[in-house]
């Protein structure tokens, strides 16, 4: 019964809000095109440097790496002519990444951990299990003489290695691109690319964008706000699915070495129908050497 319980509220939320509504849909946004948290590439640089949720065209300097872990948390609600539910999601991610030569920064990412509780007319339940793993690419084109404006490319392959319920079906594809320029204290990013998956079961081709704004408040701490969003063709919904979402967040730095993360998300705007989730958040610590 907890089983088609938690298979009823999945597909409810996948019609409502998408492909990774109820599996990811802050933490699918870390690196919205397979990026690697802001803490990487921001390494000893001024904190202002890369955001929290979305991608950047910054890379690690050659030799150096890092590691972290991130905690992500959603909660939201669903409804259909069958049922309404609420349902609260969290994910633990570990990362490692490495930049073997100037302007390319490599990774890998694993999801060791997952779990959903839902409560609705139909009963209750929890379920919990270990998700995909993702490796990732990122490659600085162009880099301004000044240093203040970048341009990279990046693509990453989702390897579908989870439990059922918590992994994709069938392998993933991302590419795209992004663009970072500095200012004094201000840091100005874009993205855009597109997540391809191979087996229909796991969602559409979906667009992803964003564009961000990281402020140095203090030597060690920066601030900053977030736009992301994604849209793709539903078939279930005949019409074309659009989500923008807000996240503001704060980046601390502790010595040297460590990067201290933490984010919330907010949904802006979702069409043709309402967000299934009414926020997310992320925390995380980052070692970079």
């Amino acid at each position: 019964m907890r089983k088609q319980i938690w298979r009823t509220v999945t597909v409810m939320a996948a019609v409502t809000a998408g492909p990774l509504a109820v599996a990811d849909p802050a933490a699918a946004q870390i690196g919205a095109i397979g990026g690697a948290p802001g803490a990487v590439a921001t390494g000893a640089e001024a904190t202002a440097g890369a955001p929290i949720f979305g991608e950047s065209a910054l890379v690690m300097p050659k030799g150096s790496w890092a590691a972290g872990a991130y905690a992500g948390y959603t909660s939201g609600s669903v409804q259909s002519a069958v049922a309404s539910a609420d349902f609260s999601f969290t994910q633990v991610m570990m990362a490692g990444f490495y930049s073997p030569v100037d302007r390319l920064t490599l990774g890998a990412m694993i999801f060791p951990y997952a779990s959903v509780e839902v409560e609705s007319g139909l009963g209750g339940g929890e379920e919990s299990g270990r998700g995909d793993a993702q490796i990732y690419a990122k490659y600085q084109l162009w880099n301004s003489t000044d240093g203040r404006t970048s341009i990279a490319g990046a693509g990453s392959i989702g390897l579908p290695i989870g439990d059922d319920d918590f992994g994709a079906e069938g392998a993933s594809f991302g590419v795209g691109g992004a663009v970072s320029h500095a200012l004094d204290r201000i840091s100005l990013h874009g993205s855009l690319g597109v997540a391809i998956p191979t087996d229909e079961i796991d969602g559409e081709t979906t667009l992803n964008f964003g564009s961000a704004l990281m402020y140095a408040a203090l030597p060690t701490l920066s601030l900053g706000i977030e736009l992301l969003g994604s849209t793709f063709s539903s078939d279930q919904l005949d019409d074309r699915f659009t989500s923008i979402d807000l996240a503001p967040g704060a980046r601390l730095r502790v010595g040297d070495r460590v990067f201290l993360d933490a984010g919330i998300l907010f949904n802006a705007s979702t069409t043709p129908v309402e967000s299934a989730f009414d926020y997310a958040f992320l925390v995380g610590a980052t070692v970079t050497r």
